[in-house]
């Protein structure tokens, strides 16, 4: 059975990119709107979860703080995608286990994504 990684990104051309780089990999891919990623996590519960920071309604950092504060969910780890600045402060504050700046290195992205799946 693949991996599954749930996507959240409201850049179709970023969400296109790691669809393709992730789904290439062997992984499967799940997208979620910004609405509905909790019971997405809940009803998929996947492998990794993919989160833009600056998303239409709720911020992915606030997402990501009450996925982490919820028993079924908080050993999902988290990766907060972003451009602003500070990202590694707002991941912290969070409680994500990563961060993923953009604009990313496609070979970096699959790097680092397989090293989370790899060992966990």
């Amino acid at each position: 059975m693949s991996k599954k990684v749930l996507i959240v990104e409201d850049d179709k051309e970023v969400l296109f990119i790691m669809k393709y780089i992730l789904e290439d990999t062997g992984y499967e891919v799940i997208i979620s709107d910004s609405d509905n990623v909790i019971q997405n996590v809940l009803d998929v519960q996947p492998n990794l979860i993919l989160l833009d920071d600056w998303i239409p309604g709720e911020r992915g950092s606030e997402i990501c703080k009450r996925i982490k504060s919820n028993s079924q969910m908080k050993h999902i780890p988290v990766f907060i995608v972003s451009a602003v600045s500070g990202l590694d402060l707002t991941a912290r504050e969070c409680l994500a286990d990563g961060f993923i700046e953009k604009p990313f290195e496609l070979h970096y992205f699959e790097k680092k994504i397989k090293y989370v799946l790899s060992n966990r």
